[in-house]
This record gives structure tokens, C-alpha cells and sequence, in this order.
């Protein structure tokens, strides 16, 4: 829907999400939000249709409760 640049920007997203993933693996909680990022990636191959506020909701919240938790872990890491 947005071309080049939005499926740029959205491999962009994709690939930060699997970077910070890697760099905190062993994390449960970690792993849930990305595994529920990854199925959510999924099902939007087939109906890429963010603009429609019932599908980017979500994805807003899972995304920010995974950088939430990494910058959490990251923090922790840096106090010790």
C-alpha cells in the first residue's frame, strides 16, 4: 500500500525487532512478545492493512511492550 518505502520501513522494523531479540534470547517474556510479534508479522503477509485502527492497535502495543521490556534489560545490564 505504501510501496518501496513503507515495505523499507517496515523491514527496517522487522529487523531491529530480530537485533534485539538475539541480544536477549534467554528472556521469557522476551520471547512471548516476539514470538506474538512474529505471528503477528505472519498474518499481516496477508492482509497488510495497517491503517485500519483494529489491526495497528495492536501492533502498536505489542511493539512497545517489547522495546519496553528490552530497554528494561538493557538497563539492568548496564547497572551491574
Amino acid at each position: 500500500e505504501f510501496g518501496m518505502v513503507g515495505l523499507f520501513l517496515f523491514w527496517l522494523i522487522v529487523k531491529d525487532v530480530f537485533v534485539k531479540f538475539r541480544q536477549f534470547c534467554s528472556d521469557k517474556m522476551l520471547c512471548v512478545l516476539f514470538a506474538s510479534i512474529t505471528a503477528f508479522f505472519i498474518v499481516s503477509f496477508g492482509q497488510p492493512v495497517f491503517h485500519v485502527a483494529r489491526v495497528a492497535i495492536p501492533a502498536v502495543a505489542l511493539l512497545a511492550l517489547f522495546y519496553s521490556r528490552h530497554e528494561t534489560l538493557t538497563n539492568q545490564r548496564l547497572s551491574t
